[in-house]
């Protein structure tokens, strides 16, 4: 059995560090890629995943900053269903690979606190809304993928709860950088898996 975390940036600073755990990093992706693209872009069988083996999804920081207060604001949609439609998508695509590799687990990880509004060289996946708007989308989007994954049975870890401030955002003492969890705190993230999983990892 091996472990694995697939995504973006956040499946390496959040995870990378647990003993015997293989990090595949994906480059700056959303979780509405996953769901818009399916296996054309996350196909774990061909990512060179086994039955037994073990993998954590980590996707969904970059639709909290960029993505989703701006299309609930310019196209006046729903949020609750806003959100609900992107995690039904999302994890539609990891019962497939589940589906596809009998006995592979999948785990789906939280999306981490925010941070507060940043201006990026290169203008990149721009910060939208306040960091309030983004603590609440935060809170929301977890929310609703702990309920769903819970209905579909997957696991699910806990990588925000730990490490929100008093205002829900991400303190800078505990960042590696503008927008990361330290790996100094990786071996909280591991005893949240090992709560997610049931067992030890060693």
């Amino acid at each position: 059995m091996t472990l694995y975390s697939v995504g973006d940036s956040h499946c390496d600073y959040c995870f990378n560090g647990i003993p015997g755990l293989q990090v595949r990093w994906l480059g700056p992706r959303t979780m509405y890629r996953v769901g818009r693209d399916g296996l054309k872009f996350l196909n774990l069988k061909t990512l060179g995943m086994k039955a037994d083996d073990t993998v954590i999804w980590s996707f969904g920081e970059i639709d909290v900053r960029t993505h989703i207060g701006r299309i609930r604001d310019s196209q006046a949609v729903d949020l609750h269903k806003l959100l609900e439609r992107l995690v039904c998508r999302y994890l539609l695509v990891a019962i497939i690979n589940r589906e596809l590799i009998p006995g592979i687990q999948i785990v789906i990880s939280s999306v981490v606190p925010p941070s507060e509004k940043i201006t990026r060289e290169d203008n990149t996946l721009p910060f939208y809304g306040t960091l309030d708007d983004r603590v609440g989308l935060t809170r929301s989007l977890n929310s609703i993928l702990e309920t769903f994954c819970s209905y579909f049975e997957f696991a699910y870890v806990d990588v925000y709860n730990p490490f929100a401030g008093p205002d829900g955002a991400l303190p800078i003492q505990m960042r590696a950088d503008l927008l990361h969890l330290d790996r100094r705190f990786v071996p909280i993230v591991k005893m949240q898996l090992e709560r997610a999983l049931g067992y030890e990892i060693n």
